[in-house]
């Protein structure tokens, strides 16, 4: 089992937003760091449970591209432009616009798989577990 440690993701709002929206696969987008990389994605969310009484912790189900969890993901690559990877030079705020965009990112809804996560809207932050 491995994690991924969540470094800026939704307000509550977007979050149950994006679940209100599930049957149009609308992208929910995530910031997220391994091994000191970090990187973005989005995702699409199946559940939401409260984690505790606060209304701020969250046990979530999403949707993401198997490769945004692999360790390969998060080595620095040089030289070879990836499809569908935005330059690095965009911040979480400009990724986030293009999603709500709907900016045209199919990677992002290929090979899916579901995962279990922890987050808090209280702080942005969270875990990702992958088994």
């Amino acid at each position: 089992m491995k994690t991924i440690e969540i470094t800026n993701g939704p307000s509550r709002e977007e979050m149950f937003d994006g679940l209100r929206l599930v049957s149009e696969k609308r992208l929910i987008p995530f910031q997220v760091i391994k091994n000191e990389k970090e990187k973005y994605f989005a995702v699409i969310i199946h559940s939401i449970e409260a984690e505790d009484g606060s209304g701020q912790s969250w046990n979530l189900t999403f949707s993401v591209n198997s490769k945004y969890l692999s360790d390969e993901f998060f080595v620095e690559k040089t030289g070879k432009k990836e499809p569908y990877v935005i330059a690095k030079k965009v911040d979480f705020n400009y990724f986030k616009q293009l999603i709500e965009e709907k900016y045209p990112m199919p990677e992002l809804r290929k090979d899916l798989v579901r995962v279990k996560v922890y987050y808090s809207t209280k702080t942005r932050k969270g875990v990702i577990t992958v088994e």
